[in-house]
């Protein structure tokens, strides 16, 4: 089966081409005697000498992998943080209940689900023939192999976290996790929920009875999964756009042995916040975030690693103060032991914006201070503090 590129799909990657810089190339490869395409997102800067992140952006259903390349924005991203895209295609699939438009390209949810395979085809096995591809052809960090996706695709992204071991992390955006697929791995598996409380195609509190879990209990199911605090902190971010008829929370989940994190966008539509308003019926598109460089900014601080690497804030009494923050931002933790001590401020593509600590500190209760520049402008960062081997990394809003 061949999946056809329409003369849309060209158009918009053609937009998407003035958006960025790098290569954009139609690929493909055999699986399962089928003929299956992809388009592979390379930067300019990439030139092979060391290993690169690859994030793998799934379209949703109806959509095509050049379409979804245009709505997610994400190669300007990966030309400033450094990474390789792979936008798969989807084969035909049907949708089992009605309002959901004819047979259209998507992946495949398996028998009984919302988004069926008239063919049974193994999009799991084809994800992993694409990832062994890939690596083949560039240099490839093995444990910095992401998965993102929009609706159908954010779905399958869930499938991915628990079939395939190579993938380090998810994000969803408008979706949650399928009912109807089995997910066996024991393994922590770091999970980004992004989701629209007015989208249209699934109800926030509801989901899809028998089909897709509601947004909260697809959290729940990582937060027991991944050995969670069940008590978010909470933070309400910066309305930087009023005109655009949303607001965004910041939700995150402590003690984790693999994250899990969710941008609940009230009154935002089914859409791809930050992205291009491809098709306005979907709803509100929330611009107070940019989804592409979240989900990047959430991927680069999860790579595949064990849970031993992980430092979780109550092990040390950490404290970051004021959170928001304007002036200056304080940092105070315990070292049960010398040890050197790094802390990184990174901006919300992921580039660290300023060192304020990487020295060999004594044990005992440490405090570092950050006064703010003027250049820093108000928003959602990142901080990472690493001792000795072991690093979390955690969020602050400036206002």
């Amino acid at each position: 089966m061949k999946a056809a590129i329409t003369t849309m799909a060209l158009y918009l990657f053609s937009i998407s081409q003035l958006l960025s810089q790098g290569d954009t190339l139609f690929q493909s490869i055999m699986h399962d005697d089928s003929l299956r395409h992809y388009i592979l997102y390379v930067p300019d800067a990439y030139d092979g000498s060391e290993a690169w992140p690859l994030v793998i952006n799934l379209h949703g259903f109806a959509w095509e992998a050049a379409s979804h390349m245009t709505f997610s924005n994400m190669n300007p991203v990966a030309d400033t943080a450094h990474f390789i895209v792979a936008y798969p295609q989807g084969l035909t699939m049907v949708a089992t209940i009605p309002g959901f438009p004819p047979p259209s390209p998507g992946f495949n949810l398996g028998a009984d689900s919302l988004f069926v395979s008239p063919d049974n085809v193994d999009d799991v096995g084809f994800i992993g023939r694409l990832i062994d591809t890939v690596s083949a052809n560039y240099s490839i960090d093995p444990s910095r192999i992401f998965s993102a996706g929009f609706s159908n695709g954010g779905m399958f992204s869930h499938i991915l976290a628990c079939e395939e071991s190579r993938i380090a992390a998810i994000a969803a955006v408008g979706s949650t996790l399928p009912t109807t697929w089995p997910c066996d791995t024991s393994r922590a598996v770091p999970v980004l929920q992004i989701n629209g409380t007015e989208e249209a195609a699934l109800d926030y509190e509801m989901g899809l009875p028998g089909l897709l879990h509601s947004v909260p209990e697809t959290i729940e199911f990582w937060l027991t999964r991944n050995q969670c605090d069940t008590t978010p902190v909470i933070t309400s971010l910066p309305d930087l756009y009023t005109t655009d008829s949303s607001t965004v929370e910041y939700h995150q989940w402590h003690s984790c042995d693999a994250e899990v994190a969710h941008f609940k966008v009230f009154g935002g539509g089914h859409q791809w916040p930050g992205g291009i308003n491809l098709v306005p019926f979907l709803g509100n598109l929330n611009l107070d975030i940019n989804a592409s460089s979240e989900i990047w900014n959430f991927f680069n601080r999860n790579p595949l690693t064990s849970t031993k690497a992980n430092l979780k804030p109550a092990e040390i009494n950490l404290r970051a103060y004021p959170n928001p923050a304007a002036a200056h931002l304080n940092f105070e933790f315990d070292l049960p032991e010398a040890a050197r001590v790094q802390l990184t401020l990174y901006n919300p593509l992921g580039q660290p914006i300023q060192i304020l600590s990487n020295e060999q500190l004594p044990a005992g209760r440490q405090r570092i201070n950050w006064q703010r520049p003027a250049s820093v402008a108000a928003g959602l960062y990142y901080y990472r503090l690493r001792i000795g081997e072991r690093f979390l990394a955690q969020p602050v809003v400036l206002r």
